[in-house]
């Protein structure tokens, strides 16, 4: 069995495990825990949304960097020097963006919330380690996936994460915790998954060195900076429908998205376990034989990856009246947004390896109007649909 069938086998049976324990937590935990009191489920789903924005801004496409430059290094104590200054820069961002909230003051965050706010009070210290895990994550998961650790980085994400969520969820059900608690070790959680994952880069044999900033700081930032307009905006574009539903209909209203979204991620199942192997691959592929060399890589990926996501949406949209038979009642006729969230993966799929193929290529700039014009059309469309209908 070849290393890209391997590892999305393995993949597979983690993310399908955390699927498991997701759709256990969110179609039957959540809703009875924070029943009449949506907006703190709410609150947890914004939150990490917001963690995964700020950690894509502030990471300055360095996820990216690793997978370009490190296949390039010579040495070992290249790889070390470069990854070095790949980290050097989110770090340094992340630092001052912490300290300038220190200025803010504790209701900076109650735009996030249509109806009052109240809620988001004092927490923008919880937002910033949200960032710092995500960033971290973000970081780490690239290392990992340059050593073809892949299926460490997701079971950390997918088994470790949704298993604590589903076990905090449990203990706030039955009255164990309070709300503050349960939202305290949330993030504890998070910080934990950090560790997690640090000790697998480590004995991956992932080490810092010097950073050589006079030679490597111009050629990754440049690429960088145009790395987190380019595939950043995809992973912001995703994530701020989370957080438009709650400043412009309402911390409550966002369960019942997550609801819909969780349920249509199933189609992204087969993306996200072929997606890290695949990344790393072609990034190695394009280092050593130039981009022209991925073309049979490019077709079979496509035709895999579409004809897997476009069965999954299929199968779900004919099968969800059944399925909203057994939700609770809050939580019922989601087909279209469930649709909707599915044909972008299923788009997505469509394009197999391309879109790595030109990040890790000299042409990684063509990419840019398309990923923007994401961002855009999803600000513009989801304001449309929420205020006007």
């Amino acid at each position: 069995m070849g290393i890209v069938a391997k590892q999305s086998a393995r993949n597979a049976v983690v993310l399908s495990t955390g699927l498991v324990l997701g759709a256990v937590n969110t179609m039957y935990v959540l809703p009875k825990a924070f029943e009449g009191f949506e907006e703190g489920w709410g609150l947890l789903r914004i939150l990490t949304a917001w963690g995964t924005i700020l950690a894509q801004v502030v990471a300055l496409g360095s996820p990216s960097g690793i997978m370009r430059f490190l296949p390039k290094a010579a040495s070992p104590e290249r790889e070390a020097s470069m990854l070095s200054t790949l980290v050097l820069f989110p770090t340094a961002f992340l630092v001052l963006l912490a300290g300038a909230s220190t200025f803010a003051g504790s209701d900076v965050l109650s735009w996030l919330d249509a109806d009052a706010g109240w809620l988001l009070e004092g927490r923008i210290a919880a937002f910033l380690v949200m960032a710092g895990a995500y960033l971290a994550m973000m970081l780490l998961k690239a290392v990992l996936a340059h050593r073809l650790r892949t299926v460490a980085a997701t079971a950390i994400q997918e088994v470790w994460l949704k298993g604590s969520y589903l076990g905090l969820a449990l203990a706030y059900l039955g009255g164990v915790m309070p709300f503050e608690t349960f939202f305290r070790w949330f993030l504890y959680s998070y910080v934990a998954a950090v560790g997690f994952m640090f000790l697998e880069a480590m004995s991956s044999g992932a080490r810092l060195g010097r950073p050589a900033l006079k030679e490597d700081t111009k050629p990754m930032l440049e690429y960088g900076l145009f790395a987190f307009w380019n595939a950043g905006s995809r992973v912001v574009a995703k994530n701020l429908d989370f957080v438009m539903v709650g400043a412009l209909l309402g911390l409550a209203v966002v369960p019942r998205y997550t609801f819909a979204f969780f349920i249509a991620t199933v189609v992204g199942m087969p993306l996200r376990a072929m997606g890290p192997i695949l990344r790393s691959l072609t990034s190695k592929a394009v280092a050593r034989q130039g981009p022209e060399a991925c073309g049979p890589e490019l077709k079979q990926s496509a035709r895999v990856q579409l004809a897997m996501t476009a069965s999954l949406l299929a199968a779900i949209v004919v099968g969800m009246p059944t399925l909203d038979l057994a939700l609770p009642e809050n939580y019922q006729g989601l087909r279209w947004i469930v649709l909707a969230v599915g044909m972008a993966f299923v788009a997505e799929a469509s394009g197999g390896t391309a879109g790595p193929i030109l990040q890790f290529s000299s042409r990684y700039r063509m990419a840019l109007p398309i990923n923007l014009g994401l961002v855009v059309m999803t600000v513009a469309t989801n304001y449309v649909f929420m205020r006007v209908f």
